[in-house]
């Protein structure tokens, strides 16, 4: 008898409408961090790009391609990003 295994994902959304918790794809972090304002500044080492945020000022990191974003590096973008 094969015994097969069942993942649940459990998403929370903030008040802005932003997905937090467990990883994220960097494209649907990108798809939020253009809804919130932020821009897209340059290419930076590897496969990693620079963005803006208006909101705070700041510019950060966000690696790109990548199928998951660790829980914090995600929240890291997010706090530089203002989401958070």
């Amino acid at each position: 008898m094969q015994k097969k295994a069942l993942l649940v994902c459990i998403c929370v959304y903030n008040d802005n409408g932003l997905r937090q918790g467990g990883n994220m794809h960097s494209r649907d972090l990108i798809k939020d961090l253009k809804k919130q304002g932020c821009y897209f500044v340059r290419h930076g080492k590897g496969d990693h790009q620079i963005w803006y945020s208006p909101k705070t000022g700041k510019k950060f990191v966000v690696p790109h391609p990548k199928k998951e974003v660790a829980i914090g590096t995600l929240r890291s973008i997010q706090k530089s990003a203002g989401l958070l």
